[in-house]
């Protein structure tokens, strides 16, 4: 009987223990790091707003998958339909510049004015991860975005984020990993769009 007793108690404890160990895994870090941002918008950017932005394919460094970099060309030309501004076509884009994976930035002089294009936005990911820990999913994006005018190929506005963040999903459920990489994609635009003017705000041709 005491026998019995002690293994029940040696179990009870070896139980608590493991609780608490599952319990601290469960519980996140804090936020990794504050977001590295470099940003440029030149003085006059109101005199020369863009209408028709064609964007470029993203140009990858990362290794990242097709689908991601289709997912993030998507989100960037939702941004810039939410902020007035007309993206062409995607599929307009590609016939003119290509479509095929690069690892090297595009040579602006070479497609301006090619589309009938007020502006073009190159696209640049060199780093992409999201991972799952204990309780916990860890994201780490990082990219640079440029506009440039095409009738004179002057950078007229730019930024460069580096972003690591941490969240707690629900349960792990199958595709989870995509569905993370689609919201991850999405956060990830419309935190580095954030300094761009909206068109509304600045005026410019309608």
């Amino acid at each position: 009987m005491k026998s019995n007793a002690l293994l029940f108690s040696g179990a009870l404890m070896i139980s608590v223990a493991l609780s608490a160990f599952v319990s601290g895994c469960a519980t996140p870090p804090p936020l990794m790091e504050e977001p590295r941002i470099q940003s440029h918008i030149v003085k006059d950017f109101a005199d020369h707003v863009p209408v028709d932005v064609a964007v470029l394919p993203v140009v990858d460094r990362s290794g990242t998958s097709l689908r991601f970099k289709n997912l993030m060309r998507d989100y960037v030309t939702e941004e810039l339909t939410s902020r007035l501004y007309s993206p062409l076509h995607n599929d307009f884009v590609d016939e003119e510049v290509g479509s095929h994976p690069r690892t090297t930035p595009y040579d602006i002089s070479r497609h301006r004015n090619s589309m009938g294009e007020d502006a073009i936005l190159a696209l640049l990911v060199d780093d992409f991860e999201v991972s799952y820990l204990p309780g916990y999913r860890k994201v780490r994006v990082g990219g640079s975005f440029q506009l440039f005018n095409s009738a004179d190929g002057r950078l007229l506005w730019s930024r460069e984020v580096q972003k690591k963040w941490i969240d707690i999903p629900g349960p792990v459920q199958p595709g989870a990993l995509r569905t993370a990489e689609r919201t991850a994609v999405r956060e990830f635009v419309r935190f580095a769009f954030q300094d761009l003017p909206r068109r509304s705000v600045i005026g410019g041709r309608s």
